[in-house]
């Protein structure tokens, strides 16, 4: 009984697959009988109280895993384990104010006095249709790679189309592609998670690994770790959302720390990945972040809460970090 009602409280999903009010009747028929023949109920004559106040505030026709919420009004504590639904207008105007110097000059500054050349490894067209006076390749043979480099561009990307693949096979692509970059080139950077892990094999371990998941166009925000998407006026946690559902590369953690261990099987813990939040971003600006990073262990994964217009000051601080 308790396996098979908890996931129904925690997911706070009611569908009468058993309806409260069997409870009221059954359990009233065997305290009637036992009240008739003498036999003492001190547990289930308790129970059917419980149901039968569940039943008076309207429940009755609901799951009866929904008895819960006679203890939830009783103690004021919600044990749904579903993220709520939150109010876009209430929560960005409840943000503090954004940072108020624009960092864009610093970023092209510091971007030209960059000798090293940025390569980003996109998974699908989606990110190079955001970017323009950018080339995009899409083999990456090492002579093809060692041509590139030559032009000493500040960026290219490199469209893998690995969504689609497997874990195993997007793994085995995103090494061989490390492998001919290290060939063509002295120093790479990439992103990804089981494309990260791929890179390491080859290129070995990085001073750490900035989780930024962004989609301006798709309405997304990072709030206290929780990635949400925009629905109308609804921010909606992304583990709830048809996103997460997706057969490739689907998910259930809308935190991003538990994302992490979700996605690495447990290898790296929630609680092993540091968290940069809104507040420090638009207090304390690019300086407090840049010094948050370097007080960091080694080998460290971090997740950045943002608004929009945070990220150029995310951006400002990975240019500066060495």
């Amino acid at each position: 009984m308790f396996e098979n009602r908890v996931p129904h409280m925690l997911d706070g999903d009611y569908t009468p697959y058993s309806a409260l009010d069997i409870f009221v009747k059954d359990l009233g028929i065997v305290a009637r009988e036992c009240s008739y023949r003498k036999v003492p109920l001190h547990i289930a004559t308790i129970a059917h109280q419980l149901f039968l106040s569940g039943s008076a505030a309207g429940w009755g026709r609901q799951d009866d895993s929904g008895v819960v919420k006679v203890y939830e009004t009783l103690t004021g504590v919600s044990v749904e384990g579903k993220l709520p639904l939150l109010k876009k207008e209430v929560v960005l105007q409840s943000l503090p104010p954004e940072w108020p110097l624009d960092p864009i000059d610093d970023i092209q500054s510091l971007n030209q006095k960059n000798s090293k050349t940025l390569v980003v490894l996109d998974d699908d067209p989606t990110g190079t249709q955001t970017v323009h006076d950018i080339e995009v390749l899409t083999e990456w043979t090492v002579e093809s790679l060692t041509a590139q480099f030559r032009k000493n561009p500040k960026c290219f990307f490199i469209l893998t189309n690995s969504r689609s693949l497997s874990s195993e096979k997007a793994s085995a692509l995103i090494e061989g592609i490390c492998r001919n970059l290290c060939t063509a080139a002295k120093s790479i950077d990439g992103i990804g998670y089981t494309e990260a892990d791929a890179a390491v094999k080859v290129l070995g371990e990085m001073d750490a690994w900035i989780i930024c998941p962004f989609f301006l166009q798709g309405g997304r925000y990072t709030i206290e770790d929780i990635h949400y998407v925009a629905d109308s006026d609804k921010l909606v946690p992304a583990g709830d959302t048809e996103f997460a559902k997706d057969a490739a590369f689907g998910y259930k953690s809308s935190n991003l720390r538990e994302w992490v261990e979700e996605k690495t099987g447990g290898r790296i813990p929630a609680n092993s990945v540091t968290s940069i939040s809104i507040q420090l971003l638009r207090k304390g600006g690019p300086e407090a972040v840049f010094q948050h990073l370097c007080s960091l262990p080694k080998i460290n994964h971090v997740s950045v809460s943002y608004h929009v217009d945070d990220l150029e000051a995310t951006d400002k601080l990975i240019w500066e970090t060495p």
